[in-house]
């Protein structure tokens, strides 16, 4: 996501900000002076306003149960420090409609589901008949190597058929 996208769905004031927490990686592929100039150049010129506001940047190294110790310490103190209303989590919309009575088969997130999986029927039907033109005119390894595609977009196929068939019953099942 850009930057000042994030900057406007998150805004860059207090208390906001206060809830973000910028993370560099790679510490261990680059040298420390590299790292630093990098780090330097986020801080001062894409992180500045956010960092101003609040937010805080850790590093994290690559599997350094330290570092990442670090990062949750930080926001468990947060919402040890921040009042309520400050910290309070936000509902998904799949949280909102399943508090509102909805059972998890009938949520925006299942019938969205249901569209993927019906076009990913769709995708694996085309791509079986553009295997079996190409394996009419293979011979050989190519037409093994084809007929092993087919048969893998065939068990494609059929996991997303059975996904339709669940998310359709549930979906009906709702009324």
């Amino acid at each position: 996501m850009n930057l000042k996208v994030f900057e406007k769905l998150c805004g860059i004031k207090e208390p906001l900000a206060s809830r973000i927490v910028f993370t560099t990686t790679m510490w261990d592929e680059i040298n420390e002076a590299e790292g630093k100039r990098n780090e330097s150049q986020l801080r001062t010129h894409y992180w500045k306003e956010m960092i101003r506001a609040g937010a805080q940047v850790f590093r994290t190294e690559h599997q350094s149960v330290a570092s990442a110790s670090a990062i949750v310490d930080y926001i468990v103190d947060l919402c040890a420090r921040k009042p309520d209303h400050l910290v309070s989590p936000v509902a998904t919309r799949m949280q909102a409609e399943m508090a509102d009575g909805m059972d998890v088969n009938s949520t925006a997130a299942a019938r969205a589901l249901y569209v993927k999986a019906k076009e990913r029927v769709g995708e694996q039907e085309d791509k079986i008949k553009k295997l079996d033109k190409a394996i009419k005119g293979a011979k050989g390894g190519e037409k093994q190597q084809l007929t092993a595609q087919r048969t893998a977009a065939l068990g494609d196929l059929k996991l997303a058929e059975s996904e339709v068939a669940v998310l359709k019953l549930s979906i009906v099942e709702r009324g």
